[in-house]
């Protein structure tokens, strides 16, 4: 099994980004919070792929159609992963960086329908299994122990009131936090 992750940034500023960023220093009190980033992310299983095949398949996907990135307005990198996301495998945040979160919505139509222009501009093995997207939120604290940026992230993380959490709305999306 070859996993396949995909991450995609604005090359502009990211208005989104921003408003999130002012929201929660301004409106939700996260004084700590140093910055606050978002990446589109994708993840493809290639089951018959090695990791080489799977990556070279994966940046054809990208660079020939426009499905993943708009190459006017889009920075985006490819990583291999040991263990897919959706199989509870782990996002590696580096050490510089307090945590990631990944909010993904529990039924993706843009994922499925991605999943099928996919299936049908690749054949054989080069077909992925499965298919996941949604935005990944890099978030750095300062002056925090780790108990209090995961604190912290839980809190930013799941919208539980109006004055509480602004990333995921966990009456639709799912939410994962990984700790470097």
């Amino acid at each position: 099994m070859s996993v396949i992750q995909i991450y995609i940034n604005l090359k502009i500023p990211d208005n989104i980004e921003r408003s999130a960023q002012y929201a929660c220093r301004s409106r939700l009190g996260f004084h700590a919070m140093e910055s606050l980033r978002r990446t589109e992310f994708w993840e493809l299983d290639f089951p018959g792929l090695e990791p080489k095949q799977a990556r070279q398949t994966a940046e054809r996907l990208v660079e020939k159609t426009s499905l993943f990135a708009n190459p006017n307005k889009h920075l985006w990198r490819i990583e291999a992963a040991e263990q897919a996301v959706s199989q509870d495998g782990a996002l590696q945040a580096p050490s510089s960086i307090s945590a990631y979160i990944l909010v993904c919505d529990r039924e993706d139509g843009k994922a499925e329908s991605t999943l099928d222009a996919v299936r049908r501009k690749v054949s054989g093995s080069e077909q992925p299994s499965s298919l996941l997207r949604g935005v990944l939120w890099e978030v750095t604290f300062s002056g925090l122990t780790p108990e209090e940026i995961r604190s912290e992230s839980e809190r930013l993380a799941v919208s539980v009131t109006r004055s509480q959490g602004l990333l995921a709305n966990p009456h639709y999306q799912t939410y994962r936090i990984f700790y470097p």
